[in-house]
């Protein structure tokens, strides 16, 4: 235990332990999302896009005047990286990618 008179230079030590803290703590955070994300990274692209691409293609046949809304639980990250890979064939058929709100930002 750190025996100092001056209750100043206690708390310097005490911010500084949480600093440092918080900087590992932060970097380990950074780690798991990377290692999170390169886990979910993990699918079959070609059939995702596809199977993704068919089904946009389909709402929008069936409701060219309407805005797409989707919801989707989908951790594998498959929905957004089609949306992303398929931007041309998606422009053509009325759908802007570019404004698609994924809910966080997709580093590709």
């Amino acid at each position: 235990m750190i025996q100092l008179v001056d209750g100043v230079e206690i708390s310097q030590h005490i911010k500084k332990t949480y600093l440092e803290i918080k900087k590992n703590a932060q970097t380990y955070l950074l780690h798991l999302k990377n290692g999170i994300y390169r886990l979910l990274d993990n699918f079959e692209h070609d059939k995702a896009s596809m199977l993704y691409f068919n089904i946009l293609s389909q709402i929008k046949t069936k409701y060219p005047n309407s805005l797409i809304s989707i919801f989707t639980t989908n951790y594998d990250l498959s929905f957004e990286k089609t949306c992303h890979s398929n931007r041309e064939k998606l422009r053509k058929i009325g759908i802007d990618t570019d404004e698609i709100d994924y809910g966080f930002g997709l580093a590709l």
